[in-house]
């Protein structure tokens, strides 16, 4: 047996069946989930980040979510610098086409800093893939709380009508509030923003804990003015 085809039954267990993968509304329309749970995908990713006859080259990243999930994890944590994580990312996020994979990446990354990133923000917020550029905002949140200015956060809204783009950028821009939200207000306020992004980003400023109920009244205000 290949050393892929062992690690694939511990992934998944003995016996599994590629057939049973499906494409689901949870992992997104793009690649099949095989139903695991993802601290076991990250249990089993892990044990093998040493394992040298395990080749990255051999992985099928099209086969299921959390094969390409545990794909990442490996490559990353054998990275030997942030600088590393960046090049590789730069050649393989374009095989991350589902936002569990977008969402998980950032949970391996070494410590960074803004001036860091910020090339490849631009870069990736600019980019035609729709998950590469869903991942340019998921990871930028990582610097709200130090280093992300205001020209950066609501500067760079490079607003993309695919939903799991639109759904990172909103996201990211509700996180943000939490640190400027007469900012982030400001910006929704903007006519040439698009209804999905406001509504969207209003609706999880709404869900947030972190938002007080005086900010959500001035939401709820904005929110009917606009209608």
């Amino acid at each position: 047996m290949s050393c892929i085809e062992s690690f694939k039954n511990e992934l998944y267990g003995d016996g599994y069946d590629p057939a049973s993968f499906k494409f689901t509304k949870m992992a997104g329309p793009c690649i099949k989930t095989s139903f695991l749970k993802i601290p076991h995908v990250k249990e089993v990713a892990f044990a093998h980040v040493d394992d040298n006859e395990l080749n990255l080259e051999s992985f099928p990243l099209s086969e299921s979510v959390e094969l390409t999930m545990a794909y990442f994890f490996i490559a990353l944590k054998r990275c030997r610098s942030l600088k590393e994580q960046y090049a590789f990312l730069d050649k393989n996020l374009v095989y991350a086409k589902s936002w569990m994979l977008t969402d998980a990446i950032p949970q391996v990354m070494k410590k960074a800093n803004i001036a860091d990133y910020l090339p490849f923000f631009m870069k990736w917020s600019n980019s035609k893939k729709e998950y590469t550029k869903r991942f340019a905002y998921v990871y930028l949140m990582k610097f709200i709380s130090g280093g992300l200015t205001k020209e950066i956060a609501l500067g760079g809204i490079n607003f993309d009508e695919r939903y799991y783009v639109y759904m990172g950028q909103s996201w990211f821009l509700a996180t943000y509030a939490i640190k400027d939200f007469s900012g982030v207000m400001s910006f929704l306020s903007k006519e040439e923003n698009p209804d999905a992004l406001v509504r969207k980003t209003l609706s999880k400023m709404m869900d947030s804990y972190r938002i007080s109920e005086k900010e959500k009244e001035l939401i709820k205000t904005f929110r009917a003015k606009r209608e």
